[in-house]
């Protein structure tokens, strides 16, 4: 499902009823963008700043993914996708995705090049595991790699798109990625804010550190928890 949608928001207070906490946060800029994927995994893309040659990552796809295929089918890209997580596996390899533009990875994104812990989420029929203890029952190691190890590996030396839902994973790599100087064009990502031990001020400290390093907030979801950037030297 693809739709267009012009921001006329500056002010977007976002109330997470479940967990009694207010996040407000202004946007920077009003843009022209296009949602891609279904009502779960929609994601806004800025349609000037890619085309089929730009480089596509797209970090944490569970089993949802419509955001990927609406992208490979629009503009032809090919988009590497990223989840080290089983059940994603199993579904991508399960149902034989009929592109050769969809390349999936089998690992997961860190600070760190190593084997973490993943903890399975409390509900067995969610797929969004997390480095984070959310009271499920199992936990199991998983293969992670930073941003810089993943683009070193697949010969890329910049990125057009980033979009990350990796479950509080995101605020480390952030601050990995602005200290190894990585600023792809666009940047999509899911804050997990909502989870107990992740402090809505956490989010804003990350917002704060993405515009210190010129990215302008053009999109925010309105359950308060996807947000949209994008380089301002390119607006």
């Amino acid at each position: 499902m693809i739709y267009i949608k012009n921001v006329k928001k500056y002010l977007h207070r976002v109330f997470l009823w479940s967990r009694g906490r207010d996040l407000f946060e202004k946007l920077d800029i009003s843009l022209e963008y296009k949602m891609f994927g279904g009502n779960y995994g929609g994601w806004p893309v800025i349609n000037s700043f890619i085309d089929k040659d730009s480089v596509v990552y797209s970090v944490g796809v569970g089993t949802d993914i419509t955001f990927d295929m609406d992208l490979i089918n629009k503009y032809k890209v090919r988009l590497h996708a990223f989840d080290p997580t089983p059940e994603a596996i199993e579904y991508v390899e399960n149902n034989n995705i009929p592109v050769e533009n969809f390349i999936m990875h089998g690992y997961g994104l860190y600070k760190n090049d190593e084997m973490i812990k993943f903890y399975k989420p409390k509900n067995e029929n969610y797929v969004s595991h997390s480095i984070y203890d959310k009271g499920g029952k199992k936990e199991f190691y998983v293969e992670m790699k930073r941003l810089q190890t993943i683009m070193s590996e697949l010969n890329h030396e910049h990125i057009d798109l980033l979009k990350m839902d990796i479950e509080g994973a995101e605020y480390d790599v952030i601050s990995d990625m602005m200290e190894s100087g990585i600023l792809p064009d666009q940047l999509l990502i899911e804050f997990h804010h909502r989870f107990e031990n992740i402090k809505p001020a956490k989010t804003r400290e990350s917002i704060e550190l993405l515009r210190s390093f010129g990215y302008l907030l053009f999109y925010i979801s309105d359950s308060g928890t996807d947000y949209g950037f994008v380089r301002s030297s390119l607006v």
